[in-house]
């Protein structure tokens, strides 16, 4: 983000406004393209590599034996 300059005319603060905007729209869309992308790659690698099975990694369920110790 670039630093705050004062504008000289309510034109030129109206048209920064609109660029954040702009910005932060697309910010937004980059980040939900990037999270379906990975979402398609999680199960890629799960029907092809895994066969729908768990990764050894996966097998064990630390949320069932979590006792908040």
């Amino acid at each position: 983000m670039t630093p705050s300059i004062p504008a000289p005319c309510p034109l030129l603060a109206e048209v920064r406004q609109l660029i954040e905007a702009a910005r932060q729209r697309v910010a937004s869309a980059v980040n939900a393209e990037f999270t379906q992308l990975y979402g398609h790659i999680g199960r890629r690698i799960s029907t092809e590599l895994l066969q729908g099975q768990r990764g050894e990694y996966g097998k064990q369920r630390w949320w069932q034996n979590w006792r908040g110790n």
